[in-house]
């Protein structure tokens, strides 16, 4: 079965007119950020809790976990069914609330990754 997607196009604006960013007022993220995306159902809140709980459990304690309910900055990081999970400003899941033990698998390459920066900086500073 082949699905054709189809994108609205939007008319341009006179020249001269400002446009609201999607992201005004949004905290941009960090590479050590976690971010929940959802605007607050069961999914989103088992989410958040197996999100955090695979976080403790891998210790990853310098982690920062934000919980993203406003549309706007949901809208930001492009259509995704919710909830979605991101990982330093990218989608890695969507549309479902994997339990803590499967986040943990799929957290585990992008925490080695910031293990790593961490490492570098402070060998850079020599610490």
């Amino acid at each position: 079965m082949r699905v054709a997607l189809w994108e609205p196009r939007m008319p341009e604006p006179p020249s001269g007119v400002r446009q609201p960013s999607a992201t005004a007022g949004a905290t941009p993220p960090t590479t050590n950020e976690v971010a929940v995306l959802g605007t607050g159902c069961p999914a989103c809140d088992v989410l958040h809790e197996q999100t955090a709980e695979a976080l403790r459990l891998a210790g990853a304690s310098r982690v920062r976990l934000r919980r993203v309910t406003d549309a706007d900055e949901i809208a930001a990081f492009g259509p995704v069914p919710t909830p979605a999970l991101a990982v330093g400003g990218k989608v890695v899941l969507s549309g479902c609330a994997p339990n803590a033990r499967a986040l943990r698998r799929l957290l585990a390459p992008h925490l080695r990754s910031l293990r790593r920066r961490e490492g570098a900086m402070r060998a850079r500073r020599g610490d």
